[in-house]
């Protein structure tokens, strides 16, 4: 699972480091840079998710244009031997309040091992352990509607990492990828 986190890090990394015109090109070139990163598949179909298509949780069309301006949701991953690991980088906000009931509808993440949402059954609300591997996913999706400013509706906003527990601190798969908004600008420069 390091190795796969490495990886499909850096290929994120090497992705944003160019501008994209449709969604189809970008999870084509994300599959590529897997591929010779070291990777032998994508771990799971990945979301290529421009403007609106950001807030479909699991969108998987793959095939719109990326507009000027819009957030593009990317939520890809490796395959490496019979390690994965699941990530999402995208441009984001802080939030807090009431708004999360309606603005955040899913969980905090999910499991994570030799599948993308590994071991489904197993409860929330028991305590991590060393060895367990999870996501951590905060994602905000505003609706189309009255209550949010228009230059919001429809968006989606989710980073994701993959993180396994050990004895005295946690284990970040997913560092590879840049995430801070003066990193990713710098990419482009």
């Amino acid at each position: 699972m390091r190795k796969a986190g490495k990886i499909s890090g850096r290929s994120f990394t090497n992705a944003m480091r160019r501008q994209w015109t449709e969604e189809k090109h970008l999870g084509a070139f994300l599959d590529y840079d897997f591929k010779v990163g070291g990777c032998e598949k994508n771990a799971y179909v990945p979301v290529i998710g421009g403007g609106r298509n950001a807030q479909s949780i699991h969108y998987v069309s793959n095939n719109d244009v990326l507009r000027d301006g819009e957030f593009v949701l990317v939520d890809a991953g490796g395959q490496y031997r019979n390690g994965l690991t699941d990530q999402l980088k995208q441009l984001g906000f802080n939030m807090s309040g009431n708004a999360i009931d309606t603005l955040f509808p899913h969980h905090v993440g999910h499991y994570i091992g030799l599948d993308v949402h590994d071991v489904p059954g197993y409860s929330r609300s028991k305590p991590l352990k060393e060895g367990h591997c999870i996501t951590i996913e905060p994602g905000i999706y505003v609706p189309n509607d009255e209550r949010w400013p228009s230059h919001f509706r429809r968006m989606g906003i989710r980073i994701e990492d993959s993180v396994c527990v050990q004895d005295d601190s946690p284990l970040v798969l997913t560092t590879e990828a840049v995430k801070e908004v003066v990193d990713i600008e710098a990419l482009r420069d």
